[in-house]
């Protein structure tokens, strides 16, 4: 149940950060890839999935960067309207998946 829970949040974040899953899973430190990292990772915690295990999918070694990852969704939404903007279509574009299951 948890891989399809994960499958569903990369595609739409894939989806509408304009990057493709395995970017996002990659380890590539540019903004807009911490950024949709950091939208995936929030949107599984905010689920109750566990932080080793986002950190086990992501293939990271330990929840430091979840942790990490959760501090720069609240960085990002604070200060950017674009991050904002795709937070919210995440968040609309996710509801119809989540009331299936």
């Amino acid at each position: 149940m948890k891989s399809e829970l994960f499958a569903q949040i990369l595609a739409i974040v894939a989806q509408i950060t304009e990057l493709s899953p395995d970017q996002i899973l990659s380890k590539t430190k540019t903004d807009d890839l911490v950024a949709a990292r950091s939208l995936f990772v929030h949107y599984c915690a905010s689920l109750g999935v566990p932080s080793i295990s986002i950190a086990r999918f992501m293939q990271r070694s330990g929840t430091h960067s979840v942790s990490r990852y959760l501090a720069d969704y609240n960085s990002f939404s604070r200060s950017s309207y674009l991050f904002r903007q795709m937070d919210g279509r995440i968040a609309s574009a996710l509801k119809p998946h989540l009331l299936r299951n």
